[in-house]
């Protein structure tokens, strides 16, 4: 056994050895039982050239300089196991046992070599060797089996501090609509086909903004009808939904907007459903985990189990059930960890339509709630309704505020516009809108200006 041990170490090294590689099995030395009886020497000079020459090399040189004929792989590939070994570097050294004298000098013992350390061994068979002669502990009645080490979970990721919010030193201009080239009656964003068309439209918007709010540029926002009430017949909860329809949404718009440093707001009209359905479905659906993509909820297409038809009457939320979606957006974000709050938007141009407001959260640590003044009609109304709905001393718990404006649209021949429009003074509160005689002022100024 040590014989063949020997001789398949002296071949390990040498296929170490450079230039030693047969190209054919023909080529190299037969194995035989005579050339295993021989000492290692004995075998290097039936093995030829190369073989004298790897004997010399491992006889004459230290273990430690054998280690540079190992490749890396050997070495990455025995440090695990050479490694356990370390903690027996103290105990006493065994000396191999000597080979056969060579038969030209009988008087003269054959080099002894001596077991190198586990950190500075190169061949497997003496590490293998060592690790079999260690006495093996007998198992113990009362011995309990280690516990395999669990992976340790991940918490959850919490902003260090307060996530900034979109509003925070600018205007949002959001340009509504169920899509690009859609339905362009819902809105101005199914006048464009793509974004080039939509940057180009919003220019006379943007400008008029930024003359009145101070002189800052705004921040544009994609405005999609995500969830459209329709005739409660069709869907039973009265909701067509923007993917149903085979839109790829982050594919079409959360990517490029993103690109553009533009937002993306979802708007969900509720049909027969509840804000924190709603919510959950848009999580689930991971359009919220982009930092950039926002939720707004419309109670005017809330529908009541007896209406067939989404609007009429009005619809109503309660705050409750608007504080329940928002607790459940502030907890989705709280684990994205995102750099920006998340916005929650509610369009409302009743008081009834919003029932119990004062007691909406506006605590949310990773959410802003903004309440925008929707509703079409001439200066003075849209400012009258502004002013009741969100102005001074009637609002002390919103903090963010919007209005939603209706330029002519082409498309709708119902009237259902401002005519006539407001200025942007007006819009900004720098200028009065009159109605019936009494001057009212966007104030607080908006945050956000929707377009629709």
């Amino acid at each position: 056994m040590k014989l063949v041990m020997a001789f398949s170490a002296t071949l390990a090294i040498l296929l170490a050895v450079p230039g030693y590689a047969p190209t054919h099995p023909s080529a190299a030395p037969a194995l035989s039982v005579e050339m295993l009886a021989h000492p290692v020497e004995r075998q290097a000079s039936l093995l030829g050239a190369p073989g004298r020459m790897a004997i010399r090399r491992y006889i004459s040189r230290p273990a430690v300089e054998g280690t540079r004929l190992a490749t890396s792989g050997e070495a990455s590939g025995n440090r695990s196991r050479l490694d356990s070994q370390r903690t027996d570097a103290s105990a006493p050294r065994r000396t191999a046992t000597p080979t056969r004298t060579s038969q030209r000098g009988a008087n003269t013992p054959s080099p002894r070599r001596t077991a190198t350390p586990a950190s500075h061994s190169v061949l497997a068979a003496p590490t293998a060797t060592a690790r079999r002669t260690q006495p093996r502990a007998k198992p113990s009645a009362t011995a309990t089996r280690t516990p395999m080490p669990q992976p340790t979970k991940r918490a959850p990721v919490h902003a260090t501090h307060r996530p900034y919010s979109w509003m925070a030193q600018t205007t949002l201009l959001t340009i509504y609509g169920r899509a690009f080239s859609t339905a362009p009656i819902l809105g101005r964003l199914g006048m464009d086909d793509n974004f080039t068309q939509m940057e180009w439209q919003v220019q006379p918007y943007a400008r008029g903004i930024k003359a009145n709010n101070g002189g800052t540029d705004p921040r544009i926002t994609v405005h999609l009808i995500y969830a459209m009430a329709v005739p409660c017949g069709v869907t039973g909860n009265c909701l067509y939904y923007l993917d149903d329809a085979g839109v790829d949404i982050v594919k079409t718009y959360i990517t490029e907007a993103a690109r553009r440093h533009w937002l993306v707001i979802l708007d969900d009209q509720l049909g027969r459903s509840d804000p924190a359905t709603e919510m959950q479905r848009i999580i689930s659906k991971g359009y919220l985990k982009y930092d950039n993509v926002e939720v707004a909820l419309d109670p005017e297409f809330r529908t009541a189990a007896y209406q067939p038809t989404p609007g009429i009457p009005v619809g109503t939320v309660s705050a409750a059930e608007l504080n329940a979606a928002g607790a459940m957006l502030n907890a989705y974000a709280a684990r994205l960890g995102l750099l920006h709050r998340k916005i929650m938007m509610v369009h409302q141009f009743r008081e009834d339509m919003i029932t119990d407001r004062q007691t909406l959260r506006q605590d949310l640590f990773y959410v802003d709630t903004v309440i925008v003044a929707d509703g079409f009609g001439p200066p003075g109304l849209k400012a009258h309704i502004y002013d009741e709905l969100l102005g001074p001393g009637v609002s002390d718990a919103i903090h963010w505020r919007g209005i939603k404006l209706f330029p002519f649209n082409q498309y709708e021949g119902a009237g259902h516009g401002d005519f006539p429009e407001m200025t942007w003074p007006q819009v900004f509160g720098r200028a009065p809108a009159l109605d019936g005689g009494t001057g009212f002022a966007v104030q607080p100024i908006p945050n956000v200006v929707v377009i629709a």
